[in-house]
């Protein structure tokens, strides 16, 4: 693991990326099943990604035990395309006061560890947040590890879907039957 790796896993470095990221983004959004709707209403946003190693080397946890070895996708909002999720999904959204302290980048991409290295070698003087900033407008998307609560979150209203999300109603007073659905067959399109 190189340096810059390591140093945007310190709790410095995700403190200056997250800076950074509410600079430039108020809001954030996650696109989940519609199935997991009554549990994300019951417990919020519960960790459920793998870390990569060496995500987990810093940060800590044991491989073995889930969630304490996993993450939270998230995207800021706006952004230009829509994260896949398998079946209809939902989509869900905070406002950067609730936006867990402890951030880093989505290395689920296949290229993003790739380009983290590639631009701290071109560019050695760039701090590790710019770093941070300039791989999440590449593949618009980052990890959260830890939960977000259900308390914390908006959800997209059917009645309006193309309100922003500071309009969306909580999640906690809204049932499904009042959710914009994003259907199956619809997972690249753009969520702005």
């Amino acid at each position: 693991m190189g340096r810059i790796v390591r140093e945007l896993l310190t709790p410095a470095g995700m403190a200056a990326a997250r800076a950074a990221l509410i600079e430039d983004f108020s809001w954030f959004t996650h696109g989940s099943a519609l199935a997991n709707f009554d549990g994300i209403r019951t417990h919020g946003l519960r960790l459920s990604n793998p870390f990569t190693r060496d995500q987990l080397t810093v940060v800590g946890g044991d491989p073995r035990q889930q969630p304490a070895a996993s993450v939270i996708c998230l995207q800021p909002f706006p952004k230009a395309r829509f994260l896949p999720v398998p079946g209809p999904a939902c989509k869900l959204a905070l406002n950067w006061h609730a936006l867990p302290e402890r951030i880093g980048i989505d290395y689920s991409f296949g290229g993003a560890l790739e380009m983290v290295r590639r631009l701290h070698r071109q560019h050695p003087d760039w701090s590790a947040e710019r770093i941070f900033m300039m791989v999440l407008n590449e593949y618009e998307s980052f990890v959260a590890y830890d939960a977000i609560p259900a308390r914390a979150l908006r959800v997209c209203p059917k009645a309006q879907p193309d309100l922003a999300p500071e309009q969306w109603p909580e999640l906690n007073a809204t049932q499904v039957a009042e959710v914009h659905v994003v259907p199956a067959d619809l997972e690249q399109m753009s969520w702005l």
